[in-house]
């Protein structure tokens, strides 16, 4: 085991000096910026932040998973590498340190698993190829003029403009486009 990206991902080699082909298994942890209002055991600790997209459970079937794969590491040809990602949700993401450090070097696919919260419980989705891949974030500034309600002809209304930027940008690709499907464009 090793420290990678920033001191906060973690990989972990099985078989690393077997020949063959190596797999990597990835999967992210980090917490949302949302304040998580319950009073479960498990809640978390840090105020303002929660694990709310599926990331604790990522974090356990990796886990679960490298225990498995280490009692079968004799059975298995070429090796294994285990990749737990910090700061998925944070721009740029936790990749890219990782990469940089090494945490690719030498592999040959990458497995990454996500919690859908849409498929039933207890199936499996495969897909081939990059799936739901890609961020940026922008500022963007509406500027207007304001104006008096009984005189609205005399003003530039800032937020009704950006209202309608966002009802029309929404539909430009979350309704044409499958994000599932990397070659529907």
């Amino acid at each position: 085991m090793r420290h990678c990206g920033d001191d906060y991902g973690i990989v972990v080699d099985i078989n690393p000096d077997k020949p063959g082909k190596k797999l990597a298994w990835r999967a992210d942890f980090d917490a949302l910026p949302i304040q998580e209002n319950n009073e479960l055991p498990f809640k978390s600790q840090n105020p303002g932040v929660m694990h709310a997209c599926g990331h604790d459970g990522h974090t356990a079937y990796l886990l679960v998973l490298g225990k498995c794969l280490i009692q079968l590491k004799d059975q298995i040809n070429g090796s294994i590498r285990l990749i737990h990602q910090p700061a998925e949700e944070v721009v740029p993401g936790g990749a890219l340190s990782m990469i940089k450090d090494g945490a690719l070097d030498g592999v040959d696919d990458v497995i990454g698993i996500h919690v859908m919260s849409t498929m039933p419980t207890g199936t499996v989705q495969l897909h081939a190829g990059a799936t739901q891949t890609g961020r940026a974030n922008f500022d963007l500034t509406f500027t207007g003029k304001g104006g008096h309600a009984s005189m609205p002809q005399l003003s530039n209304d800032a937020i009704v403009a950006g209202s309608y930027f966002v009802t029309q940008v929404q539909t430009v690709v979350s309704r044409r486009l499958n994000p599932f499907d990397v070659g529907s464009a």
